[in-house]
């Protein structure tokens, strides 16, 4: 199912962006178990602590020596595979968060949704129960307020099928989402962001957000994904746990280091790291390229967000003779050059833009990633107000665009330009036939320490 893999290099996401953004979350980074019998065992024991009388380095011996807070093991056993299933932020919990049907119709249907293999069906049919009674998915669906899952088929149901109208009648509620807290408000049925990234679009929930209403209680969670972009590391291991403080060894590069995290709320912050002096030049060294690298990211994920906010169509006719995909297209091309507002093919009416003037560029899927890096780039489609052209930017590949829109031609171009991208390909004995889910996300977890931000997938 996965034939090729390819890696985005920092050359290009140089050429296409100069740093001048505010950085946004990259996709998932896994934390690790709390006890330390699951902590790496390839940690390189050439780090080695300096005899001083640091307080801070007495301070994590301390911390060690107090009593610690149980973590989630389940959940941490089944990590990799639940967020490469679902939606949700990387965070780790100080104890799981329990559940409590009560009494009635909740305590029955949790019955069904936990005794059941097919959560997916059982959550289903409760939809429209839930929308009648928000206080039965309340009490269904949270645990202590978070929309928690410890296994990949739960939280791939909860989140693909739950919005906050099945849990909630409340004009305003707050979203928890990492260590940051949105809102969103009620109108006709559905609940609209009022603040954060994306302010009147739909409110949605990922897994391991926490929802309610009135005060925000103390959390049980700690955000690692926001820890990561201020500290650039590229894995954690958590070693220990208290109220106050986490021990924990953080890896950049080859190197593992052990740290010292101060807790505040749901916020963690670097406060000490043992760090051989041998290793103090490499490991500014690998956190000055990680800086720069999830800049970079930052940009492009701004646009792949912008792109999808647009809703730009997929390139199929609605009405399709044979196999048509693609053929839309150069048709919105040549009418938008011609200077149309709509254009026609086989019966049916296009339009060029969409009711903001925003150009609705038709898409096939090698479009999208194309058209991510054109237009992070700074190459666009002006908007219907403006002069009808495409800006240039740092990168134009319209006059390859035809040859580009094939698989086989992308990883062409991929190859063209080693410089630019690193691909990689799957070996055989590897692949997975398409359809066997189970077998294909066991493996993307098995190999997840071969994929990093920015990577493109090709299956």
């Amino acid at each position: 199912m996965i034939p090729k893999c390819v890696r985005v290099r920092s050359q290009i996401l140089s050429l296409l962006f100069v740093l001048s953004c505010e950085l946004r979350p990259a996709p998932d980074s896994e934390s690790g178990a709390q006890d330390p019998a699951h902590l790496p065992q390839d940690v390189p024991s050439e780090i080695e602590v300096p005899e001083r009388e640091d307080p801070l380095a007495l301070l994590m011996q301390q911390v060690l020596g107090e009593a610690g807070l149980p973590g989630a093991p389940d959940l941490e056993r089944n990590r990799a595979t639940v967020l490469v299933r679902s939606k949700g932020e990387p965070v780790i919990f100080e104890r799981p968060p329990v559940h409590e049907p009560g009494d009635g119709a909740a305590k029955h249907y949790s019955y069904q949704l936990l005794s059941t293999s097919y959560p997916w069906d059982v959550i289903e049919r409760l939809l429209p129960t839930l929308a009648r009674n928000p206080d039965v998915g309340r009490a269904l669906l949270l645990r202590e307020g978070y929309f928690y899952a410890e296994t990949p088929d739960l939280a791939f149901s909860l989140v693909s099928q739950v919005g906050i109208q099945h849990l909630f009648r409340e004009d305003r509620v707050w979203i928890h989402r990492g260590e940051s807290i949105l809102h969103a408000r009620r109108k006709s049925g559905r609940y609209y962001y009022e603040d954060g990234p994306f302010p009147g679009e739909p409110a949605r929930l990922l897994l391991f957000d926490r929802v309610g209403t009135g005060d925000v209680p103390e959390p049980l969670h700690m955000d690692v994904r926001a820890l990561r972009y201020r500290t650039f590391f590229d894995e954690v291991k958590v070693r220990h746990m208290t109220k106050h403080h986490v021990v924990a060894n953080l890896r950049y590069g080859d190197i593992w280091v052990p740290s010292l995290l101060k807790r505040d709320g749901a916020r963690l912050e670097l406060i000490y790291q043992e760090i051989a002096e041998d290793s103090r030049l490499l490991l500014q060294e690998l956190t000055a390229e990680a800086s720069r690298r999830l800049g970079a990211i930052s940009a492009l994920q701004n646009v792949i967000v912008e792109l999808v906010k647009e809703g730009l169509p997929f390139d199929e006719p609605l009405t399709e003779i044979g196999q048509q995909d693609g053929r839309l297209r150069p048709a919105w091309v040549y009418t938008y050059n011609s200077g149309g507002d709509t254009f026609r093919f086989q019966g049916d009416i296009y339009p060029v833009f969409d009711k903001e003037g925003r150009p609705l560029v038709p898409q096939v899927c090698s479009d999208f990633l194309l058209d991510t890096f054109e237009r992070m780039s700074g190459t666009w489609w002006q908007p219907r107000e403006n002069v009808r052209e495409k800006t240039q930017g740092r990168l134009n590949i319209e006059n390859e665009r035809a040859d580009l829109r094939r698989t086989v031609g992308l990883v062409k171009f991929f190859e063209r330009h080693p410089d630019w991208f690193h691909v990689r390909t799957i070996p055989s004995r590897e692949q997975i036939f398409m359809g066997h889910k189970k077998a294909f996300f066991q493996w993307a977890a098995q190999h997840s320490h071969d994929f990093e931000p920015a990577d493109i997938v090709l299956i």
